[in-house]
């Protein structure tokens, strides 16, 4: 088995939130290695970080010794700024070291979210427990998920870097309070829903959570988090959101017309619901979900937790660091913190929320008009 590794003397991204990419990384001079599956898999310092579609390989970062990845808001971002080294392998050799990582996978918890509905705060809950190892938002996933709806590959072989990635989620990472726990709730990015159902094929035993939030508020919040009050009417920005949305939820295609890219709240509405009805299809399919609200998160996020827990199968080993948790901006450190969205000078226009009601409404997600 070979990999190759890189020195990092540069990285860059347009802005971090965007998905994962080798190229995110300028490289020094490598070298290619034979390892040792077993010293590969123990190390505490490397962890998947995305896949590279054009070399057809998975991509690996070092991080320092000292940084507890399971704590960083979100992995990928994590990843991104403290990466010292990248590695690379094939996917052929990624499928084999995946089979190689202890079979505990029926201890996973699986968090599926429409977003901006406090899934973070529910990630960093789980990680409170000193039996869990809690992962926001590994990235390769994401792309996976981008892959399905473009159709890069093959579904069969889509399923199979499902699996792999899953596997290698849960190596051992440096996390001093529990390198090696009992249980490992991953939380994905929002889209990542349209893959929920491979995930529980690969792995029928994981515990499926699905977080929501009321469309109109979600849609005010996603808004303010992710539509700069300076590009709102930049052609090429809605351009690029379009495309993003577009090769995420194959639902979003059918309002695309040829002469101009959908406004930006209309593409990330449309994000809403292909969510939430991906999620009742896969359901309707007999994927179990537990089920929560952001609003009875906001008022009681404690209850919340115990029964999240409960379903996970979790001892609630902590209740002071839990409650802790519960009253800290999970996001913090990142460009998603609460100090960092302006939440009073960037708010949907009144004609867009009157647009959205008449969108939910058709689709059957508010009560008629």
């Amino acid at each position: 088995m070979h990999i190759h590794r890189y020195p990092i003397t540069a990285r860059h991204k347009d802005h971090e939130f965007f998905l994962s990419d080798l190229n995110s990384f300028t490289r020094g001079t490598g070298v290619t290695q034979e390892i040792d599956p077993k010293a590969f898999l123990s190390d505490l310092t490397i962890s998947l970080h995305c896949l590279d579609e054009e070399s057809r390989s998975a991509v690996f970062t070092v991080t320092p010794p000292e940084l507890d990845l399971t704590r960083e808001p979100f992995l990928f971002v994590g990843q991104f700024r403290h990466a010292t080294e990248v590695i690379t392998m094939s996917f052929e050799d990624m499928h084999a070291l995946a089979q190689r990582v202890p079979d505990h996978l029926g201890n996973l918890i699986l968090i599926h979210s429409v977003g901006r509905c406090g899934s973070t705060l529910v990630s960093k809950a789980f990680e409170s427990s000193a039996t869990v190892g809690s992962l926001s938002e590994p990235d390769t996933f994401s792309q996976i998920t981008e892959w399905r709806g473009g159709r890069v590959f093959p579904e069969p072989e889509l399923q199979d870097l499902v699996n792999s990635c899953l596997r290698l989620a849960t190596k051992p990472i440096v996390g001093a309070s529990h390198p090696s726990p009992l249980h490992w709730a991953i939380k994905f990015r929002s889209q990542c829903i349209e893959i929920a159902d491979w995930m529980a094929a690969a792995f029928p035993d994981a515990r499926q959570l699905y977080l929501t939030r009321e469309p109109l508020s979600w849609l005010g919040s996603a808004y303010r988090a992710f539509v700069p009050p300076e590009l709102v009417h930049d052609i090429e920005f809605q351009q690029y959101v379009e495309d993003i949305i577009c090769r995420m939820h194959p639902l979003a295609r059918e309002f695309v017309t040829s002469d101009k890219p959908m406004d930006c709240a209309q593409v990330w509405l449309l994000s809403w619901i292909a969510n939430r009805e991906s999620q009742q299809r896969i359901e309707a399919a007999g994927v179990s979900f537990e089920k929560a609200d952001y609003a009875e998160i906001k008022t009681d996020p404690e209850s919340v937790m115990e029964r999240l827990f409960a379903y996970a199968g979790v001892t609630v080993d902590a209740p002071e660091a839990l409650k802790a948790c519960l009253q800290r901006d999970s996001q913090t450190g990142s460009a998603l913190a609460r100090t960092e969205i302006n939440t009073e000078h960037h708010r949907l226009p009144e004609a867009d929320q009157t647009a959205a009601k008449r969108l939910l409404t058709t689709r059957g997600h508010l009560p008629v008009l």
